[in-house]
C-alpha cells in the first residue's frame, strides 16, 4: 500500500522538527513540536486526519540515541507505519543536495524526502518486546559509564603526571582502574604518604585489596618511585588524586552491577540461548547484539541485518582505481561495536583461529579478516541451512555471523565475521 502522507521527523531533547509530504512532493506541514505528550498526541492525530486515517502515513524519523522515545512509542501504540535512518545517512544526503544550513526544520524535510523516495528500502521500526527494550536502555546507560570511566582514568593519569611521575613510570600496576591500586591512590596518595609505610605494611595493604600478582615486589616498586622530594603543592594534588581514585572505584562497582543486571534479564529471552551459540558472542555481547537488533521482523534479508550492523563492504572506485572497499558508516554503531567485539571473541575457537591464521598468512590485514564481507547466500533468514552443527543449528539468526563446521570452512547462511 502506498502511503498518503510521509512524514519527517528530526527528533531533540526538547522539541521535535516535523516536515509533513504528499506523494507529489507537496508539503502540507512544516511545525515544531515540543517533546511532551500532549503536544505529540496533537500532533498524531492531526496527520492522521490529513492523511484520512489511521495507518496510512509513514513516519521516518532519523533516530540514533534516546531522543524522540516518547514520540516512537506513542507511534507504535497506534499501530502507525514508522522507519528510521541514521544521523550519517541524513547527513549524507544533506551534503548530497550542497546543504550549506542544518536545521531541525531541513533535517526533517530530508527526512520526509528520503521516505518518499525510498520506501521499499526503508529499515520498518516494530514494537519489540518490553524486557529487550529495557536491556537496551541498561545497555547505553552502561556505555556512558564505561566512557565516563575512562575520562576518569585519563584524569587521574594527568594528575599523577604532574606531581608524581615516577608513580606512573614504575609501571607497578598494569591499569589504573583496579581495585588494588585505586584503594592505594585514595588512602596514600602522595610520594610522603608512602614513605611512611615499611614494605610488609604495603604488601599487606595490596592483599587485603585482593592482589594477588607478588604484592611484595609491587610494594617495592612503590616505594622506590616514592623516593622522592616534597613536590609544589603536594597536598592539593593529593587531594584531588584520592577524589578521583574514590570516584573511580565507585563508578567500577556501579558498572560490575550493571552488568550482572544486564546479563540476567538477557538470559530470560528465548533468544538468548541462539545468540549465545554464535561465535565470539558472550554475556556481555550478546545483550547488546539482542537490544540493537530488537527483532528480526525487521528485516528483509540477512544483508539488511548486516548493512544495518554496517559490516557491509562500500564500492570505492574512480578511473583505474577499484575493488577498493571500506565498511560503511550507515549503520548503528551500537551494533557494529557488539559484532566488532564478538568477532575478536570468537578468534579463541580453534576454527577462528585456523581462518584467521590463514588469511593473515595470504597478507590480509587484521581489520579485513575480523569484518570479512561474506558473499549474498539464499538461505532463508528463519535460520541456518542445515550444515551447522551444535546449538547454532537451529534458529540461528541468519544474516550476520557465520560460524565454521568441523573443517573450518563457513556454513552457508549469509553474513559477516571473523569466523567466516
Amino acid at each position: 500500500m502506498t502511503e498518503s502522507l510521509i512524514v519527517g521527523i528530526d527528533p531533540g531533547r526538547y522539541g521535535h522538527g516535523v516536515v509533513v509530504l504528499r506523494p507529489d512532493g507537496e508539503e502540507a506541514l512544516r511545525e515544531r513540536v515540543a517533546n511532551e505528550a500532549a503536544a505529540i498526541e496533537v500532533l498524531v492525530d492531526r496527520v492522521v486526519e490529513l492523511a484520512g486515517g489511521p495507518g496510512r502515513a509513514l513516519w521516518v524519523i532519523e533516530a540514533d540515541g534516546g531522543d524522540g522515545a516518547v514520540l516512537i512509542g506513542e507511534l507504535l501504540a497506534r499501530d502507525e507505519l514508522v522507519a528510521t535512518l541514521t544521523p550519517t545517512e541524513v547527513a549524507v544526503r544533506r551534503k548530497g543536495r550542497r546543504q550549506i544550513h542544518k536545521s531541525d526544520l531541513i533535517d526533517a524535510e530530508l527526512c520526509a524526502r528520503i521516505g518518499r523516495e525510498e520506501q521499499a528500502t526503508l529499515r520498518r521500526l516494530v514494537a519489540v518486546p518490553e524486557a529487550v527494550a529495557e536491556v537496551r536502555v541498561l545497555a547505553r546507560y552502561q556505555e556512558g559509564l564505561i566512557r565516563d570511566r575512562t575520562r576518569l582514568i585519563n584524569r587521574l593519569r594527568f594528575l599523577l603526571s604532574q606531581y608524581w611521575p615516577e608513580f606512573l613510570a614504575a609501571r607497578a600496576f598494569a591499569a589504573l582502574d583496579g581495585d588494588a591500586v585505586t584503594a592505594l591512590l585514595a588512602e596514600l596518595p602522595t610520594p610522603s604518604a608512602v614513605r611512611s609505610k615499611t614494605p610488609l605494611e604495603l604488601a599487606r595493604f595490596l592483599a587485603a585489596q585482593r592482589y594477588r600478582r607478588r604484592p611484595l615486589e609491587r610494594a617495592e616498586q612503590i616505594l622506590a618511585a616514592a623516593q622522592v622530594g616534597t613536590r609544589p603543592q603536594e597536598a592539593v594534588y593529593g587531594r584531588l588524586v584520592a577524589e578521583v581514585a574514590h570516584e573511580l572505584r565507585a563508578l567500577k562497582l556501579r558498572i560490575e552491577a550493571l552488568d550482572v543486571e544486564i546479563r540476567d534479564r538477557f538470559l530470560l529471552q528465548p533468544e538468548a540461548p541462539i545468540i549465545l551459540s554464535l561465535p565470539g558472542m558472550s554475556h556481555r555481547t550478546g545483550p547488546r547484539f539482542l537490544a540493537e537488533v530488537g527483532a528480526l521482523a525487521r528485516f528483509g534479508s540477512p544483508d539488511a541485518l548486516a548493512a544495518y550492523a554496517g559490516l557491509t563492504p562500500t564500492l570505492w572506485q574512480s578511473g583505474r582505481s577499484s575493488g577498493t572497499h571500506f565498511l560503511s558508516r550507515r549503520c548503528n554503531l551500537h551494533l557494529r561495536q557488539a559484532c566488532w567485539s564478538a568477532a575478536l571473541g570468537s578468534l579463541k575457537t580453534p576454527a577462528s583461529r585456523r581462518f584467521y591464521d590463514r588469511k593473515r598468512s595470504e597478507g590480509k590485514s587484521h581489520a579485513s579478516r575480523i569484518t570479512r564481507p561474506s558473499s549474498p547466500s539464499p538461505a532463508p533468514s528463519s535460520g541456518c541451512s542445515g550444515r551447522c552443527s551444535g546449538p547454532a543449528r537451529c534458529s540461528a539468526p541468519s544474516g550476520l555471523w557465520k560460524p565454521l563446521d568441523k573443517d573450518g570452512h563457513p556454513c552457508r547462511w549469509s553474513g559477516v565475521g571473523a569466523a567466516g
